[in-house]
């Protein structure tokens, strides 16, 4: 039998999961998907983090923002998701280091198809920028019980 697939609706409930199950690694990615059936298409950018416990695998699917892909031929825009992406990823690997936590890259298959959103809050909050752009800005990691 196939592994299940748990989602997660906040961040607080997955780093839950993570004291409880104790994993070694938590494998982080970030990724984008167009979305739409005909043009234009939009482009979600996500950010990722899952392990396994038994016969479940635990997600976390944090939402990055979206784009009109047409706009991913602008050289600035794409640096700015990617810029915003590593940071996601940073944030990801710090919040879980308290925990002695792993962080690999990498995602498991079999997850593309969970359709929910994890809350990022205690994990980042959104300010904009000079150009009202979304900025991701990193919470402070909270302390892992002892």
């Amino acid at each position: 039998m196939g592994k299940h697939v748990v989602g997660y609706l906040s961040w607080e409930d997955f780093l839950r999961e993570v004291e409880a199950a104790r994993p070694r690694t938590v494998r982080v990615q970030t990724y984008h998907r167009a979305e739409g059936k005909r043009p234009p298409f939009s482009i979600r950018f996500w950010a990722e983090a899952a392990f396994v416990s038994r016969d479940e695998i635990h997600v976390a699917r944090l939402p990055l923002g979206s784009i009109p892909g047409f706009l991913l031929d602008d050289p600035a825009e794409r640096e700015r998701f990617a810029a915003l992406m590593e940071q996601a990823e940073a944030a990801i690997r710090a919040a879980l280091a308290p925990y002695g936590v792993e962080a690999r890259r990498g995602i498991y298959a079999g997850t593309d198809k969970l359709r929910i959103t994890t809350s990022p809050v205690g994990l980042w909050r959104w300010e904009k920028d000079g150009n009202g752009h979304p900025v991701l800005v990193p919470e402070l990691p909270q302390e892992a019980p002892a």
